[in-house]
């Protein structure tokens, strides 16, 4: 919510709305654990998250097809309620990941196929039904405001 209001700031528009279902992917038992804990926890299913993360449901918490679910329901009201114009969605890696495997048509075991740096940016363009990728993960923008 800061990074949107900030974005909103600094391009002199008023701030969205949250939007639930663009909630970071929920751990269940191993939210806010290090990955040092999560692995100590139950290392196959560490590994597995890894290898296979679309055969993972994370103890006491979601799936990657739960994340993929909510996050076309937010992709589809987004585009339909701003059809033309510029839309700044604002999400954790997780979530960003299954924005970009939505939108480009690729399936979950295509999760870690994308590095999502913090503070990166995504731009895509979606005209008349097609997807256009212009960038993934930039943070040329950050070295310029170190």
């Amino acid at each position: 919510m800061k990074t949107g209001a900030a974005i909103a700031r600094a391009s002199g528009l008023a701030a969205g709305e949250a939007r639930d279902d663009l909630n970071d992917i929920d751990y269940g038992r191993w939210q806010f654990k290090t990955f040092e804990d999560a692995k100590a926890d139950d290392p196959a299913l560490f590994a597995a998250w890894f290898e296979t993360p679309q055969l993972v449901r994370f103890p006491g918490g979601e799936s990657l097809q739960d994340l993929a679910a909510r996050v076309a329901n937010a992709l589809r009201f987004v585009l339909a309620r701003h059809a033309r114009g510029t839309i700044v969605i604002v999400g954790h890696d997780s979530v960003n990941r299954a924005l970009l495997l939505q939108l480009l048509d690729l399936p979950l075991s295509a999760y870690w196929r994308f590095e999502q740096s913090p503070c990166c940016l995504n731009e895509i363009d979606v005209e008349h039904g097609k997807v256009y990728v212009r960038r993934i993960n930039e943070t040329r923008h950050l070295e310029e405001a170190a």
